[in-house]
């Protein structure tokens, strides 16, 4: 059987075109489609990595601050334990109320104490601080030892009616055998308005 195709030659050709056209059309989208797809999903991922390098920044400026705080937290700790072992050493060393209780007991009725100091009157090499290379004694061990610049020496700088009585306190206190030396350092008489004293210093040393 023969068949004859009616259509004109014309027509066929840009039917032929317009399936080439639609051909093209289509793998150009599928390619677009399978171009665009890791396009986006590179942009998603572009920006969680700015999101998360946000993040870490923010992590990272928040954990400098907290490293400051805690330095600041353990400064402050590191002098409080010094500053009460500081305490409890003055504390071992001299009992000071028991200590001017026995002053005045040793003092003349008719003496009086203007100034008491120890020399020195605070440490010459700063604060307490614990013994070279010694560090925070772990939980359940014992303290680390502070090394702190005791006062030697206690002066008593005061007044007397009579100049026989710095002379009995010197006595008086020697006689309590608590001090390795007392010494009347310095007496002379000064006058205030109609009446006069005796001023004195006494060096008491242990």
């Amino acid at each position: 059987m023969i068949t004859v195709n009616l259509i004109p030659k014309r027509v066929q050709l840009a039917q032929v075109q317009r399936r080439h056209i639609k051909g093209w059309t289509l793998i150009n989208l599928v390619a677009g489609v399978s171009l665009a797809v890791p396009v986006c999903i590179d942009r998603v991922q572009q920006a969680k990595a700015q999101e998360l390098q946000s993040q870490r920044t923010l992590l990272t400026q928040e954990l400098a601050a907290m490293r400051k705080q805690l330095a600041v937290v353990e400064k402050q700790a590191e002098n409080a334990f010094l500053q009460l072992h500081r305490a409890d050493a003055l504390r071992s060393k001299r009992a000071w109320s028991g200590m001017l209780a026995l002053i005045g007991s040793a003092m003349p009725p008719q003496c009086w104490l203007t100034r008491v100091a120890t020399d020195p009157n605070a440490p010459r090499q700063g604060p307490s601080r614990p013994a070279p290379g010694v560090k925070h004694a772990p939980a359940g061990k014992a303290s680390p030892q502070v090394m702190i610049e005791a006062p030697r020496k206690l002066k008593l700088i005061g007044r007397a009616i009579d100049a026989s009585d710095p002379l009995a306190f010197v006595t008086n206190l020697k006689e309590t055998g608590v001090f390795h030396r007392v010494s009347l350092e310095g007496a002379s008489r000064e006058r205030s308005g109609p009446e006069s004293h005796f001023r004195f210093e006494i060096v008491c040393e242990w």
